[in-house]
């Protein structure tokens, strides 16, 4: 999920190029999958490059750094 890998960037200030890839932190396949659905409701929350990421069903990403 690309909108994952960019939010993170931009929390971090690292280029997304730099950041490790996303499927060793979650499978992205499964995360689009998780709210693809049309009715789909629902979070997940899952730690990727040091930062706390928050993916809701319509698709918004939190990331908190801890900072």
């Amino acid at each position: 999920m690309r909108a994952v890998v960019e939010a993170v960037s931009a929390a971090t200030d690292v280029p997304a190029v730099e950041l490790p890839p996303l499927y060793w932190a979650v499978d992205p396949d499964a995360l689009n999958a998780l709210f693809s659905a049309p009715d789909a409701n629902g979070e997940i929350t899952f730690r990727y490059a040091g930062c706390d990421v928050t993916v809701r069903a319509d698709r918004t990403v939190d990331v908190s750094t801890g900072v």
